[in-house]
């Protein structure tokens, strides 16, 4: 039975990348881990354009580095509230991954069901390291004026 509801939830989450999905990181953000404190620390956030395209299991981000990440573990969904409004509803989702040169790594996104927020955060995670992209879909339209 276990294997059976394993099974389930492996293609439920490869179901969720079925589809060719395109976006635009419009600023992102990189966080580095403190011993000393022991929590991230968070750089300024920078203006981007960066595309980022999510088709099956692989997410292309069309940066100067040309990264790409291939998910091959589901970590679950959760749901949750923003801290700063209760009535803002969160999905997020993670993933085990692998980068474009086969380092691991973790992929979390974060929907959010409401126009003060940005509608998708996809965060990378390494040991050290985090970065956070803060997407809109792919069209002028869709930016509002920050």
């Amino acid at each position: 039975m276990k294997k059976l509801l394993l099974f389930i939830a492996l293609i439920a989450s490869v179901s969720c990348f079925s589809q060719t999905k395109e976006w635009v990181s419009y600023r992102n953000s990189v966080a580095e881990w403190s011993n000393y404190s022991e929590k991230w620390i968070w750089g300024e956030i920078k203006y981007s354009n960066i595309p980022i395209t999510i088709h099956g299991t692989v997410i292309k981000l069309d940066n100067k580095s040309q990264s790409n990440f291939t998910v091959y573990e589901d970590l679950g969904e959760k749901i949750s509230y923003t801290n700063d409004n209760p009535k803002v509803k969160v999905t997020s989702h993670s993933w085990l991954a692998l980068d474009k040169d086969d380092k691991k790594c973790k992929i979390y996104m974060a929907f959010f069901n409401s126009d003060e927020y940005d509608p998708l955060t996809i965060t990378v995670q390494y040991d050290d390291i985090l970065i956070k992209y803060y997407c809109k879909k792919k069209g002028l339209d869709s930016f509002r004026n920050d």
